[in-house]
């Protein structure tokens, strides 16, 4: 689970409390001897510190794309917008009888959008905050997000929604981004399986209405689930880029938490959680308007 604690000066708070601790029990080994015990402790200090060193070096990572991106993001996007009309305007034109030439032109639109998604990623990580904070219901935003979408038609799309579930407050279009994401990164993996499946899931937890997209795919290999949310993080199994950061960041910034694991079919599972609020001029949670 994803949480904003990671802050570069916070962590680097944290290394030197860590350093002075190492340091602690080193004078402590020298005047009891207690080696055995204290090595013990020093290698689960030593563990801590190299976990907030490679946080380190993730924030970083992080904010040399947040420069990149606002650096250069928009003056991007503006070229690929006229690549894309004129595309639009040629197709008009052209014949329909010259396949090659429509097929060819499928390609430029297909490449430009491409190319404007990277650029929409890296533009979705410099968000600090959201834009419009709304109640929503997740079941809702995960069908708009099926429609933004191509998702072919071998395809089976399962829903399983619960019924008089919360309203979550959030910013619709970032989530419903978390969506498309997440729903890009399934349609990709399952892509070559014999009958693939996607299941879209909205239900109550105890203290939190949760939503959940799997999958019948490969799913996440072992080694990756503890970096999959990293940036530039890539698997050619599962197609995994730039976006399951942008939706870590946009999750995280609606006060929500995202998770990834595997089904016990071996699918990938993620699950974008919301916990609850109370409405302060209501007292409900959550949009929960019941009498």
């Amino acid at each position: 689970m994803y949480q904003n604690d990671n802050s570069r000066q916070n962590l680097e708070d944290q290394l030197i409390v860590l350093r002075e601790k190492l340091k602690k029990l080193e004078r402590e080994r020298a005047a009891s001897g207690d080696d055995e015990r204290i090595l013990g402790l020093e290698a689960d200090f030593d563990k801590e510190f190299d976990e907030l060193q490679e946080k380190i070096i993730l924030q970083d990572r992080l904010a040399f794309l947040g420069q990149m991106a606002a650096s250069i993001g928009h003056e991007v996007l503006n070229p690929l917008g006229v690549m894309k009309n004129s595309a639009y305007f040629l197709k008009m034109i052209v014949s329909p009888d010259d396949e090659k030439i429509i097929k060819h032109i499928n390609i430029i639109e297909r490449e430009i959008e491409r190319a404007r998604k990277i650029v929409t990623d890296l533009l979705n990580l410099t968000s600090t905050a959201p834009r419009q904070m709304e109640e929503v219901d997740l079941a809702k935003l995960m069908d708009e997000a099926t429609q933004l979408i191509e998702v072919p038609g071998n395809i089976e799309v399962r829903r399983a929604y619960e019924v008089n579930v919360n309203k979550v407050l959030c910013d619709r279009d970032q989530m419903v981004q978390v969506f498309v994401n997440l729903l890009i990164n399934a349609v990709q993996s399952i892509a070559d399986r014999e009958s693939p499946r996607i299941i879209l899931s909205v239900y109550m937890a105890e203290d939190s209405v949760v939503s959940e997209l799997s999958d019948n795919g490969p799913g996440i290999p072992e080694g990756d689930l503890e970096r999959i949310f990293e940036p530039l993080m890539s698997s050619k199994t599962v197609g995994f880029g730039l976006g399951l950061t942008v939706c870590r960041q946009l999750v995280y910034i609606n006060g929500g938490s995202i998770e990834a694991r595997n089904s016990e079919d071996r699918g990938a599972v993620f699950t974008v959680s919301f916990p609850f609020h109370v409405n302060r001029e209501t007292g409900h949670k959550n949009g929960d308007y019941g009498s």
